[in-house]
């Protein structure tokens, strides 16, 4: 295992932790949580990720964004939120499998946190570009739940540069207009795609997840979809895609 540094820091306006796994990184990976969870519960990915990397593989930069809200109800957990959800009204149309309104839907609160993420990535390029050589550096995006359909969001504003790999972990559809429109402009046509579901996940349905699939593929350079038996988690073989990509 390679000998990895940690730190704290304010990239734009997000507060997140900094992991690299060797000297002058030329490559991020920048990976934003759900709901509810707080800002370094992904943090433990960037081990699992380097794990299954090669021992001369290019030294990578992790960046986990802490969400900018913290709502009263995930306050005492250490919750926070890219934008306020309705977790009862989800989970109710998850159980009446009414998630049409959900797929059009723009969520208030969506584009703030958008800016804040687009700030961040600005951020981290700009570091990299001193390590990368004269050459552009190289970034993943991608998230878990929330910090999945928020980055799908801003890889598909145009607002950064297309991402090497889109990492989709148990998101959604959201916002479907401005994501098809964006889709057919071709804003991810350079980018690869790797997404995972749980086929049994009581939040955001399977069902939900194929239509996503659906509107992406056509769309992106590579579509690497990896359904799995379990809930709403991460499985072991995304971090493996991952890995296979950097």
């Amino acid at each position: 295992m390679k000998a990895m540094t940690r730190r704290r820091e304010r990239l734009g306006s997000l507060d997140c932790q900094v992991i690299d796994s060797g000297p002058r990184p030329a490559l991020a990976v920048v990976l934003c949580h759900g709901f509810g969870a707080p800002g370094d519960d992904l943090v433990s990915l960037a081990e699992a990720i380097v794990g299954e990397l090669a021992q001369a593989a290019t030294p990578v930069r992790f960046v986990f964004p802490a969400a900018l809200l913290q709502p009263l109800e995930l306050a005492p957990y250490g919750g926070r939120a890219w934008w306020n959800i309705n977790m009862a009204a989800l989970l109710a149309a998850s159980e009446s499998k009414s998630f049409a309104q959900l797929h059009d839907a723009v969520p208030p609160g969506i584009d703030l946190a958008a800016d804040a993420l687009i700030a961040c990535v600005d951020a981290t390029l700009e570091q990299l570009a001193a390590n990368a050589d004269g050459a552009e550096p190289r970034y993943f995006l991608g998230g878990f739940s929330q910090g999945a359909m928020l980055t799908t969001h801003v890889a598909l504003s145009g607002r950064v540069p297309a991402p090497e790999t889109l990492i989709q972990l148990s998101g959604t559809l959201i916002c479907r207009a401005t994501w098809q429109a964006a889709l057919e402009a071709g804003r991810l046509a350079e980018t690869d795609v790797i997404q995972s579901h749980g086929t049994i996940d009581p939040i955001l349905p399977f069902s939900s997840a194929e239509v996503l699939r659906q509107m992406v593929q056509p769309h992106c350079r590579q579509h690497t979809f990896i359904p799995f038996h379990g809930p709403h988690t991460i499985p072991m073989q995304s971090l493996t895609a991952i890995a296979s990509q950097l």
